[in-house]
């Protein structure tokens, strides 16, 4: 209803729930965006940060293929894929980027270190 002065506007729902001191939780902080363009036939790409997402890390993983690698001075065909990785420097310094890095390729190298709980990096 309204009164003498003309029908009641109601208050618009956001600033009633602003009034009552909510506010609306921040999305968390993400580690990492992966994305496998692998599946696209992709040896590599680049993902561009989302101004949104408040992800420190984005990760393209590429197709997986036979190529030379050398190993222990021999030349051998192994399997390789290409991982492309993006910083988004607003959330991550590059030196903890590259500390990540180390500690990825480290893993990789020794995947067996996956399955023992906190593990960490060597040294």
């Amino acid at each position: 209803m309204g009164d003498a002065h003309g029908p009641r506007r109601r208050e618009p729902p956001r600033r009633r729930v602003r009034r009552a001191g909510v506010r609306p939780a921040r999305p968390p902080l993400g580690t990492a965006f992966i994305s496998n363009v692998g599946t696209l036939d992709l040896d590599e790409a680049f993902l561009a940060p989302a101004p949104f997402a408040r992800t420190a890390v984005y990760l393209a993983v590429g197709t997986v293929r036979e190529r030379p690698v050398v190993v222990d001075g021999e030349v051998v065909v192994r399997p390789v894929a290409v991982l492309v990785a993006t910083a988004d420097h607003r959330i991550l310094d590059g030196a903890h980027a590259g500390r990540l890095q180390r500690v990825v390729l480290e893993l990789l190298a020794d995947p067996a270190r996956l399955d023992v709980p906190g593990a960490g990096p060597p040294g």
